[in-house]
């Protein structure tokens, strides 16, 4: 019998002192749940993306952009997207 899965990441180590906060499950594979979140870095807030264990919540990879990098998400969205092959509905012409 599998272990049950864990759906919240487990802080108590890496971020204890300040965990992300808001933070959202964005994608869940096999081996990892996939996350974003906004922490304070230095002055500033940032983006962390950071992946943990489904099983323990154990944080396995961590990585920290400054919120900038949103901006720049956003602007290319649509390319990003194409470029993935999941365009958008309104993209592909499709009407309800």
């Amino acid at each position: 019998m599998s272990k049950p899965r864990i759906v919240k990441p487990d802080f108590r180590g890496l971020f204890r002192r300040s965990p992300p906060n808001p933070y959202f499950k964005i994608a869940e594979g096999v081996r990892a749940i996939f996350w974003v979140g906004v922490v304070n870095y230095g002055n500033e807030k940032a983006l962390l993306f950071f992946t943990s264990n489904p099983y323990s919540g154990y944080i396995t990879g961590r990585f920290i952009l400054p919120k900038e990098a949103l901006l720049g998400i956003l602007k290319y969205k649509k390319e990003l997207a194409e470029a993935l092959g999941i365009g958008s509905q309104e993209d592909s012409g499709n009407t309800c």
